[in-house]
């Protein structure tokens, strides 16, 4: 007999889950090799412990996918944990606190959620897109934009790689591949400029391959506007 197909909520659940028993456990079984990939801690029993209470958030989120339920105690408890890792990430990577590594992990973090994405930037904040001579502004702007960008695919996913941070501003190189909503594989490769005003993003810049959206074997000509609309941040 066939397995059932797994939920969407439990298929999110497994993944989170898989992710902080990792991620949590990471430095309780090889702190030397956590702190060369995030950095020097001062305390590394403080980091041992909340590495251990990731874990256990894990753990409820693994039972629960592996059960099917994933009721709402355990949706608070997903996303207010994500959320709470999403503020400490973007609040002491901007002041210097923390390695470059954990802005990437806040904008992984943040990727599946259009909310949570609008929430990072600058009510005033405008966003700069290629084939868009005025940018787009405001939380609104930043909305309509991502929900723009996740409409184009069936599945994408963004791998971060080298980035340069400064007080108020940072630059993310990213791979970007998937599945176009009309079938067509992608693979593209970008890099995303990015200014702070205090702790929210006050203006966004990316910089792509954007013939990698046309469809396959299809030229653009001289002048001719691209058909993907992305919107200025990757996720």
């Amino acid at each position: 007999m066939n397995a059932l197909p797994r939920p969407p909520e439990s298929a999110v659940a497994l993944a989170q889950a898989l992710f902080y028993l990792a991620t949590g456990l990471w430095p309780l079984f090889d702190l030397a090799s956590f702190e060369a990939v995030t950095g020097p801690k001062t305390d590394d029993w403080l980091v041992v412990t909340v590495g251990l209470m990731i874990a256990v958030v894990g753990t409820a989120l693994l039972v629960g996918a592996l059960r099917r339920q994933v009721g709402l105690e355990l949706r608070v408890l997903a996303v207010g944990s994500a959320l709470a890792l999403l503020f400490i990430d973007l609040r002491y990577v901007l002041g210097g606190r923390i390695g470059a590594v954990y802005l990437l992990d806040a904008l992984a973090e943040a990727s599946g959620d259009v909310e949570a994405l609008v929430a990072l930037f600058d009510p005033e904040a405008e966003l700069m897109r290629l084939n868009h001579l005025e940018p787009a502004r405001g939380l609104e702007g930043a909305r309509r934009s991502w929900q723009g960008y996740l409409a184009q695919f069936e599945v994408v996913r963004t791998e971060f790689g080298p980035a340069v941070t400064g007080e108020h501003a940072a630059a993310l190189e990213w791979l970007s591949e998937g599945t176009l909503a009309g079938g067509q594989p992608i693979r593209y490769r970008g890099v995303s400029v990015l200014e702070f005003k205090g702790e929210a993003v006050a203006c966004l810049r990316t910089y792509y391959d954007s013939a990698a959206f046309l469809p396959a074997g299809a030229k653009v000509k001289e002048g001719q506007p691209t058909p993907e609309d992305r919107p200025q941040m990757t996720g």
